[in-house]
């Protein structure tokens, strides 16, 4: 489900004309979804991340006497399709002699930037150490 493009739409049971539009439910909120597994005996707790994405549609309805919002969230890597890389008005970039990890890495900086915050992350994974 978190596959990155994934959808997650939730059914809010509310008033279909006071759900606190705009600040609770609002466009490119951020919603983490976990399960969380809480082991009695041993005392510990284990969260598993199910599902990160922004908020992208909510839609109030009313139906058969019942009433509420569907919110839509779409995965965070949707909104790489939404950035621009580059300068005005063409936005082409090249890049001939650079790395290839630190064009990485300014393509995720200016994510970033764009969306005001640390949404996407990058790291060097770690090699196997030599054995001896």
């Amino acid at each position: 489900m978190n596959g990155g493009q994934g959808e997650l739409v939730l059914d809010l049971f509310t008033s279909f004309d006071s759900f606190s539009e705009g600040t609770l439910v609002a466009f490119m909120n951020i919603v983490t979804l976990d399960a969380v597994v809480i082991d009695d005996v041993a005392k510990t707790q284990t969260v598993t991340r199910l599902y990160k994405g922004f908020c992208s549609r909510y839609e109030p309805y009313i139906e058969g006497g019942s009433e509420g919002v569907r919110v839509t969230f779409l995965g965070l890597v949707s909104l790489a399709s939404y950035g621009l890389y580059g300068s005005t008005p063409t936005y082409a970039v090249t890049h001939t002699t650079v790395d290839p990890e630190a064009i990485g890495k300014l393509i995720i900086d200016n994510l970033n930037a764009n969306f005001s915050g640390s949404l996407f992350s990058y790291h060097r994974p770690r090699r196997p150490s030599a054995r001896t």
